[in-house]
Formats: structure tokens, sequence, C-alpha cells
């Protein structure tokens, strides 16, 4: 869920940069509705992920650097939407959309790992924790 937040953040910023340059006001629409899709999107993983790390190890590790990169992310982007609610001016809104997408790219790339693997699921040894996320895509 989370690579499916980060690209709703990429298409608003796609959606903000075609507004910016053509004026049509349906794509200055579509840039905040991704926007918005991304946050709810990215918090609920958020949610989910300490729920899953509650059960799996007893506990959440706050001091984790990627439980630390989404309270960024989540913050940067509350900022925004707080900031884009007291603007008039849809360019400059578009404008800081496509801002928060550079951070949010730019904790994920510059983000370590201490706990959790770049591919927990397929670099697995584990058959059952393959076919998991499969099962409950197509069931």
């Amino acid at each position: 869920l989370m690579w499916v937040s980060f690209f709703m953040y990429t298409l608003s910023a796609v959606f903000s940069f075609m507004f910016l340059f053509s004026g049509k006001k349906n794509y200055f629409a579509w840039a905040g509705s991704t926007l918005w899709t991304g946050i709810f999107i990215l918090a609920s993983t958020g949610l989910l992920g300490m729920i899953t790390a509650w059960i799996t190890w007893g506990g959440i590790v706050w001091q984790e650097p990627r439980m630390i990169m989404l309270a960024k992310m989540l913050l940067a982007s509350g900022l925004i939407v707080t900031v884009n609610a007291l603007l008039a001016n849809p360019k400059f809104k578009a404008l800081l959309y496509s801002a928060l997408t550079v951070v949010v790219w730019w904790l994920l790339l510059t983000t370590e790992k201490i706990i959790h693997p770049s591919n927990p699921i397929f670099s697995s040894n584990v058959l059952a924790i393959k076919l998991f996320p499969l099962a409950i895509t197509f069931f």
C-alpha cells in the first residue's frame, strides 16, 4: 500500500504540472484528489503497519528510521494541506503539491533501513509470506 501512496503523490505532481502549463482547472482538481488519496493511503498504511508490528514484534519501534520517515511524510503532508487551505492562488497550491511530492520521495530515498528489509515479501524464504499478498489482492 505504501507504494500506491507514493504513486498517488507522484500523480498529484504530474497533474499539478499539467495544470500549471495548461491552466485547465480539471487538472488542478485531479492534483488535489490524488494528493488526498495518497495521504489517506499513507496514513492507513502507517496504522496497519503499527498493528502488524505490534502483533509481530510485541510493540512498535518508534525509533526505527522508516517509522520516523512516515511521521515526517505525514507531518509535511499535513503542513502543505493546512497552508493550501489558507491560500487562494491555485497555481501556488499546485507548486506546493509538487514540492510535497519531492519531499516525500527525498525522504523515501534517503531513509536507512534497520529493521525492515528492502523487499520483505519476496526476500522471505517462507512461501506463506510470499502468497499472502496475492491472496488478499485477488480474493
